[in-house]
């Protein structure tokens, strides 16, 4: 192999026996260059354990080296399957430090690993371990996590990263954002397939989330949104998805940076009232409209009009603290189930300039129509409500 990279096959030969060699891997904590692993052959299983090396700074990946590697890899930290599929022991206990970590061999069952105080991206894949702690339970900066199972031995996943620019989970788990010691947490983009709950650690104090799409099965049957700030939700469903309810807390009113709303699929989804009842059957508020709304776009769910009941008030202009919004895309196709929900007062609403009239930006659909269902909400036109004010007010 030429130089021109700066390491030549004695090194990287010398490398390996270093992680094979208990004296040198505790002399030398921080390893500059190219960890070589394999190539393995046989049944035989195979156990690596680098415990005393703390920080790589150059690669890990497989041996022979390449170029190729150098060139995909460099400066970053990467431990895959290559050559390594039947990996069942790793002992990396004293990594905290890598720019890139990828780590996921689907028959490792015993991760050795304190902790992470170090990364700026990290990929976790398949594998038999019972916790992912040391790796997602750490307060890091990150600019992408991609957890991706199946771990078929992990119930639970606390997420404990400080900020991170893309989040991917896709796993049959309850997700926990908030780790053990984090206080505040920033997501731009969180991306949730096939998870089985979300929740938010007791310990954080604040968790804002720019735009958080909820996709695939949806093993959720009442999803609540724990955060205290959140400018996009997406609620894609798959047929059979037992989602049946979404909560919105009364800080959603002053979420900041414009919200938008994108629901599709999922006829058992409701979505007829603002109003739904507590663990003890109390009727309490479960949807609360923020302040700004930039898009409206639902598909599929079963709705109903006084869902929209205080969106509707401060479209019409009657609420003096809250300004109507100015929506970019304004549409909604019911499911057949949806008998309480008809088009006239969104109608009028386009007609007053409140909502989008362009016939791709607004579109409204009245099942009954489409279905020749028995129409049973009398529709109430923003002119009866008008008139209804005003009568309250010559009354007082």
């Amino acid at each position: 192999m030429s130089n021109m990279f700066g390491f030549s096959r004695a090194v990287i030969a010398a490398l390996v026996v270093l992680c094979c060699s208990n004296a040198l891997r505790r002399n030398c904590p921080v390893v500059t260059g190219h960890v070589g692993i394999g190539p393995f052959s046989g049944n035989d299983t195979v156990h690596i354990n680098l415990d005393g090396v703390e920080v790589i700074e150059g690669t890990l990946g497989e041996y022979p080296y390449t170029p190729r590697d150098y060139l995909l890899t460099q400066p970053s930290y990467t431990l895959s399957r290559i050559h390594a599929y039947d990996l069942v022991d790793l002992d990396l206990t004293s990594l905290h430090s890598a720019d890139s970590i990828t780590l996921g061999s689907p028959n490792l069952h015993t991760l050795h690993h304190t902790k992470l105080r170090n990364a700026t991206s990290l990929s976790i894949h398949s594998m038999q371990i019972n916790s992912l702690d040391s790796l997602s339970d750490n307060e890091l900066n990150l600019e992408k996590l991609y957890i991706n199972g199946p771990f078929p031995n992990v119930n639970s996943i606390a997420i404990g990263c400080t900020s991170v620019d893309y989040m991917q989970v896709l796993d049959n788990s309850s997700v926990t954002l908030g780790g053990s010691s984090t206080k505040e947490m920033t997501i731009k983009q969180l991306d949730l397939n096939s998870i089985t709950g979300l929740k938010r650690s007791a310990t954080l104090q604040t968790l804002e989330v720019d735009s958080m799409k909820l996709s695939g099965p949806i093993h959720i049957t009442h999803l609540k949104i724990p955060f205290d700030n959140l400018r996009e939700l997406q609620v894609l469903q798959q047929e059979n998805s037992p989602l049946k309810t979404i909560t919105l807390p009364p800080k959603a009113v002053d979420w900041t940076g414009g919200f938008g709303l994108v629901v599709t699929g999922g006829p058992d989804l409701n979505l007829t009232s603002r109003y739904g009842a507590d663990d003890q059957g109390k009727r309490i508020q479960t949807w609360y409209w923020p302040k700004n709304v930039l898009l409206i776009d639902i598909s599929g769910a079963t709705v109903g009009n006084t869902f929209f009941d205080s969106f509707v008030t401060q479209q019409m202009g009657l609420n003096k603290d809250f300004p109507p919004s100015v929506l970019s895309d304004f549409r909604i196709v019911p499911s057949a189930n949806s008998t309480t929900f008809n088009c006239t007062t969104f109608r009028e609403l386009e007609g007053m300039g409140r909502l989008p009239s362009d016939g791709y930006e607004f579109s409204c659909y009245d099942p009954y129509l489409a279905s020749g269902a028995i129409r049973v909400h009398v529709p109430i036109t923003l002119s009866f409500v008008s008139a209804v004010l005003g009568i309250c007010i010559w009354m007082i």
